[in-house]
């Protein structure tokens, strides 16, 4: 089965995102600091989707759960403690109207493209290119057996 295209989409920006980590984890190191940041593993994560690999999908809904629940965290936590909330544009950080916008919608542009992108993970088209019929299948086995005891 060819790859979906939203398969692609989605490996490399995991792939982006884990080469992101990476520089800046190289960054860091070049200035005399170790930084450890996890998300050098959305590499292999992304290399997994394009190619096709279970285990992939799973950690790609791991990596997406977690990224929307983290940005699910911010939102509600931000009205109760907007004023320990620092946001930055660039360099520069944001007061007034501008930083409660900021702090609004910044993570609503993490949680709901990541909950697109759960969905999409979850759908029966993905299950195909996945080769994960196991998860369709148990209904129609019941059926079956139903049907049978008849």
């Amino acid at each position: 089965m060819k790859r979906p295209l939203g398969i692609t989409i989605l490996g490399v920006l995991f792939i982006l995102g884990g080469v992101s980590a990476l520089y800046k984890m190289a960054q860091q190191l070049s200035h005399g600091r170790v930084n450890i940041n996890a998300a050098v593993l959305m590499i292999p994560v992304g290399i997994g989707l394009l190619r096709g690999r279970w285990s992939s999908r799973f950690w790609a809904k791991v990596w997406v759960g977690f990224f929307v629940a983290l940005a699910s965290a911010a939102l509600l936590a931000y009205p109760f403690f907007s004023e320990s909330f620092h946001v930055s544009f660039g360099r520069e950080e944001l007061h007034g109207p501008m930083r409660h916008m900021a702090a609004v919608a910044l993570p609503l542009l993490l949680i709901i493209p990541g909950v697109f992108a759960w969905k999409y993970l979850r759908s029966h088209k993905i299950d195909a290119f996945f080769g994960d019929v196991s998860r369709h299948a148990a209904p129609k086995q019941k059926e079956e057996d139903r049907s049978s005891a008849s």
